[in-house]
């Protein structure tokens, strides 16, 4: 992240929650000895911040559904369960906040999760 701090208008607790819900999901698909890489910047009126994992990516099919409340693409059988919810939860309260969330995928590198959100004024 930049020096300084990078205001938005927003609960901490929620905020906090869309976050941990996040950085669950890049743990949870990366690979033992893989990372998961938390960037943040300013872009125009935008606070954007960028959680990267090293797990297998997400399908094109898929980059959409995954924020649908139950929708998993997790193979059935994994050590923990999912509930497909965490992604959903993200997604209504970055929204909320007259945010958006996307993912895309790194190419060989496994998957991006974007969250911008609009900066504070003031």
């Amino acid at each position: 992240a930049p020096p300084g701090p990078l205001p938005v208008l927003a609960a901490p607790e929620r905020l906090a929650q869309a976050f941990e819900n996040l950085l669950a999901n890049a743990v949870s698909f990366s690979p033992a000895n893989g990372n998961v890489t938390v960037t943040a910047r300013r872009q125009e009126a935008a606070i954007v911040v960028d959680v990267d994992d090293s797990g297998p990516g997400i399908p094109p099919e898929h980059r959409e559904r995954v924020f649908d409340r139950f929708f998993t693409s997790r193979p059935a059988g994994g050590d923990e369960p999912h509930d497909g919810l965490g992604l959903a939860i993200v997604r209504a309260l970055v929204e909320g906040y007259g945010g958006s969330v996307a993912a895309t995928e790194r190419p060989g590198r496994g998957a991006r999760l974007t969250v911008k959100l609009p900066v504070a004024k003031g």
